[in-house]
């Protein structure tokens, strides 16, 4: 196991300098992101819950590979239907919940779990905990172009009356008005250029812990066009394969102990005076500020 460090990582000055690019070249927060970004995470975060608590006739079971379940749900106007896979563990111990969610929180271990992520960015910090604007960068492959997704990101963590437990993490597409208040961010963590915009609408992921021990896992993800030159009916295999080998990639990473020894963030490089030690699965690691909310209890 990577050994816990006696104090938050250090990071290089360039790489401190583009962590901190939560502010304005003014050194302070835009304004209308700080004024939207906290209604529309919660709206994003709402909306991920009604999906995957959704058991209504309007989501069809397309797949079902030994205890994961692939399921879909057409979109007005999309390219592609909204997939939504599930997997449920039983007989679990309540750190499983947060051994999940730092899995997948981290940044680190995003690469194994989405072949195609290559690095995130934080471009502003909420005032409120577990809320922020984030860059997304997507790996080009032999059938897609390199992608960039700004987002509006959430994480919220919430006790039942019946004794479980619940962490949901969801990005929602954030809207091209916070384009001109975060130029400089952009520019800074590489988007500023050419880079073609992903067409993903909505991605999240859910865990919850019930009282009887079982342990049930959903991941989400909505895209609206066809960034390929291969037609989209081939896409969309590609797609619902991915969303069964995620949730699956994440399960066995926790299971087998592979999660964050050190740092727990869903961006690359969190700044050092942003993280924050905490008990996480039964270890202690530095977890950044905006996710302290979902695993310091």
């Amino acid at each position: 196991a990577e050994p816990l460090p006696r104090h938050p990582p250090r990071l290089p000055r360039r790489a401190q300098m583009a962590a901190q690019g939560a502010v304005a070249s003014n050194g302070e927060p835009s304004s209308l992101v700080d004024a939207q970004l906290p209604d529309l995470a919660d709206r994003a975060l709402a909306e991920a819950e009604r999906h995957f608590d959704d058991r209504s006739s309007s989501w069809s079971l397309t797949k079902n590979e030994g205890d994961i379940e692939l399921w879909e749900q057409p979109m007005a106007g999309a390219a592609f239907p909204m997939y939504r896979s599930a997997l449920t563990v039983a007989n679990q111990k309540p750190t499983s919940l947060t051994a999940v969610a730092s899995t997948v929180c981290s940044a680190f271990c995003r690469r194994y779990y989405d072949s195609t992520f290559d690095r995130a960015c934080l471009l502003q910090r909420g005032k409120d905990d577990g809320k922020a604007v984030i860059g997304l960068f997507a790996k080009p492959t032999p059938i897609t172009p390199a992608t960039f997704f700004m987002g509006v990101f959430g994480i919220k963590r919430s006790t039942a009356d019946s004794g479980s437990e619940r962490i949901t993490v969801a990005c929602s597409r954030a809207p091209y008005e916070f384009d001109p208040p975060l130029q400089d961010q952009l520019a800074a963590c590489g988007a500023g250029g050419e880079i073609k915009r992903s067409s993903t609408r909505l991605w999240a992921f859910d865990v919850q812990h019930a009282a009887d021990g079982a342990l049930r896992m959903s991941m989400l993800v909505a895209i609206e066009r066809n960034a390929s030159w291969l037609p989209a009916f081939v896409i969309k295999q590609f797609l619902a394969d991915s969303l069964v080998a995620g949730i699956d990639c994440v399960w066995q990473m926790s299971r087998a102990g592979m999660i964050p020894r050190s740092v727990v963030s869903f961006w690359n490089d969190e700044a050092p005076e942003h993280l924050q030690e905490c008990a996480v699965a039964g270890g202690r690691v530095f977890v950044s500020t905006s996710l302290l909310d979902a695993f310091a209890r």
